[in-house]
């Protein structure tokens, strides 16, 4: 007896249903749609997306190294932070690279999963590679990434069933022959094909329709090529996804599938075969060196030499940074800066309301911030508290011991409420001509310590408040 095949919705709802009950796919988790915000948002909100990275020490050094080689270093010198990425590749590239980067990172690693999953999520690594490297020269580094982003997703309602209803996915895997499409066997199965559940999830979580869109397979029609931007990005995504399956099988005939793919796609696309080839060849070795990478090698230990090292070369980037960055940009590229090299637990830009004289964090790095945001706002009215003293005084203070029995009755209640647990703190006061505009705020706070405030050190930081003071002049001027 033939059974009925269900109806989308109700296999969308069982995914659901699966997904509240055995948790995010791997690669999809709340950093990865904080991404996904980014691209969707109509303002370029460089902060938001700079907090999202940073908070993930893998992916935060996977997009520097990425941002540092040689595809993206078009403009010269290191990118040591990733405010600095921002600044230099745009909101777009970065968001696009590193939603990308969140998926490759997780493959192999984290909760175990199925050989089927494995393997899906390989071949859409493998073919988000592909997507990049397919764009070839001619694409900019925001289409560039955009297309290793479909490249992955195309992948996803394959992902989403072989994770969370393995028995459909089994059924469809074994129905699938010379006669029976694999289209046709997920609708009989699913009620719709893969890319019509990836493309309703991708809907779910708000992904750009210009992305969506391209989920769709797209094969070149009597050499005709794409009529739009989304058609071309669909048809990249397309040939990076076939390539992949192929080349993860691994057949003894794969070169001639892969030149077969070539052979259909490249004239449409407008790419010599050759080029193709080798953007093929180029994707699969970095895929490669991607799956045999060592998650520990991305987190070793820090030499305190090679700390003076990075904060030196920190310096230089926001040195050279100034020369074209906004008021906006430099508060990020110094904040994130002082938060990375010093290892702070949670760091915060303050800005001074010209109407009201009172003061408010704009924008937080680290454990939390987001949260803390509402919290972090004080009057201007003279006091005796040790902020209003720092502010009135111009000077950077660092307190060692914010515990110390003669310091409690000089921090001010809105610290002692949000900010209480810090061990450690930093204040670096900001002015134009005397008249305070805000202050950089760093802590530490248990488990994390503050490292040994040398004359190196020390030295930074005034230097970076003077760095910014010269910036805000010159833009007031």
């Amino acid at each position: 007896m033939q059974t009925t095949a269900p109806a989308l919705d109700e296999t969308f709802a069982q995914l659901m249903a699966k997904a509240s009950e055995k948790g995010d796919l791997p690669g999809f988790s709340q950093s990865a749609r904080s991404i996904l915000n980014a691209l969707t948002s109509e303002a370029d909100n460089d902060a938001e997306l700079v907090q999202t990275i940073l908070t993930d020490a893998g992916l935060t050094q996977r997009v520097l190294r990425l941002a540092n080689s040689a595809m993206y270093n078009v403009f010269g010198g290191d990118v040591t932070s990733v405010t600095r990425a921002v600044q230099v590749l745009g909101v777009q590239t970065v968001a696009h690279l590193a939603l990308g980067l969140k998926v490759m990172e997780s493959v192999g690693r984290g909760r175990p999963t199925s050989e089927g999953t494995l393997a899906e999520m390989q071949k859409s690594v493998l073919a988000g590679f592909m997507g990049r490297q397919l764009a070839g020269s001619q694409a900019s580094l925001k289409d560039a990434e955009a297309a290793a982003v479909c490249a992955v997703l195309m992948g996803l309602g394959r992902m989403m069933v072989c994770f969370y209803l393995p028995q459909a996915w089994s059924r469809i895997q074994a129905e699938t022959n010379e006669s029976t499409s694999e289209d046709d066997a997920a609708r009989a199965a699913l009620g719709g094909t893969f890319a019509d559940i990836g493309q309703r999830m991708t809907r779910q979580w708000g992904l750009p329709a210009s992305l969506t869109n391209c989920l769709q397979s797209r094969i070149p029609e009597n050499g005709q090529g794409p009529a739009t931007h989304e058609e071309r990005l669909s048809m990249l995504a397309t040939a990076a996804t076939q390539c992949a399956r192929i080349l993860h099988a691994e057949p003894d005939d794969a070169e001639a599938g892969v030149s077969s793919i070539v052979d259909v796609f490249a004239n449409s696309l407008g790419l010599e075969a050759d080029a193709m080839n080798t953007a093929i060849r180029t994707a699969r070795t970095a895929a490669r060196e991607h799956f045999d990478e060592e998650p520990a090698a991305l987190v070793q230990p820090v030499t305190e030499s090679e700390r003076q090292a990075r904060l030196l070369r920190g310096f230089r980037d926001l040195q050279e940074a100034g020369k074209s960055a906004t008021p906006t940009q430099m508060l990020n590229l110094s904040l994130e800066y002082l938060h990375s090299n010093f290892g702070a637990k949670r760091s915060f830009c303050f800005l001074r309301s010209p109407k009201d004289k009172s003061y408010a964090a704009r924008f937080g790095l680290g454990d939390g911030s987001a949260a803390l945001l509402p919290a972090l706002q004080f009057g201007s009215v003279q006091q005796s508290d040790l902020f209003s003293l720092v502010l009135d005084s111009g000077k950077v203070l660092f307190v060692e011991d914010a515990k110390a029995d003669n310091l409690q009755a000089k921090l001010p209640p809105w610290w002692m409420g949000s900010l209480g647990n810090a061990v450690s703190f930093c204040i670096i006061p900001l002015d134009i001509d005397g008249s305070s505009v805000g202050f950089l705020y760093v802590d530490w706070a248990p488990p994390v310590s503050a490292p040994r405030m040398d004359i190196v050190r020390t030295r930074t930081m005034s230097q970076v408040r003077d760095i910014l003071v010269s910036h805000f002049s010159k833009a007031h001027a």
